[in-house]
């Protein structure tokens, strides 16, 4: 049996001490740190986050995760390509209504291109003679998202492994 990389977060959230985003934000700002950082300076971050988690509910836990960040690497050590290409991820989860949970840590080019993409794609658009878009930014960039996947459907060039388009049929 492998040992947790985080034992005292894996400690507290075995105990129910830590919730799903506690815990989540907890390993994500370590994982963050520097990969020279010493063991013991790792532990004493683990250990003073989990502390202030006791207390604190996610958005302020967050605020102290991120000064905890930027003490120990003010200048935001950017990490190199390969600890980037092993960090990168993207899930997509079915929710009980259909929709789907789309979720993700991307490297710095890829998160360059989707910001840029988004930046042109998901400003206000207003529909009627007020000038008001009621969507929600989280909304705009929804549907920016899916101007961008009708657009790469309709290049032609993804194919299924049989070689057929892609069709997508809801």
């Amino acid at each position: 049996v492998l040992e947790p990389r985080y034992p005292e977060t894996a400690r507290a959230r075995q105990l129910g001490i830590l919730s799903d985003s506690q815990t989540t934000l907890i390993t994500r700002t370590l994982d963050a740190l520097p990969s020279d950082l010493p063991v013991e300076e790792l532990a004493a971050a683990e250990a003073m986050l989990v502390h202030a988690a006791r207390t604190l509910h996610a958005g302020e836990l967050r605020r102290v995760a991120v000064r905890l960040r930027d003490t120990i690497s003010p200048d935001g050590a950017q990490p190199a390509e390969a600890e980037q290409a092993r960090r990168r991820e993207l899930s997509l989860t079915r929710e009980s209504d259909g929709m789907l949970r789309l979720s993700g840590l991307l490297d710095a080019a890829t998160g360059a291109k989707a910001a840029a993409l988004f930046a042109a794609h998901a400003a206000p658009r207003p529909e009627d003679p007020t000038g008001r878009d009621e969507r929600s930014p989280a909304q705009r960039r929804h549907d920016a998202l899916g101007n961008l996947l009708d657009l790469a459907l309709r290049s032609g060039e993804f194919t299924t492994a049989t070689g057929a388009a892609v069709s997508v049929t809801v």
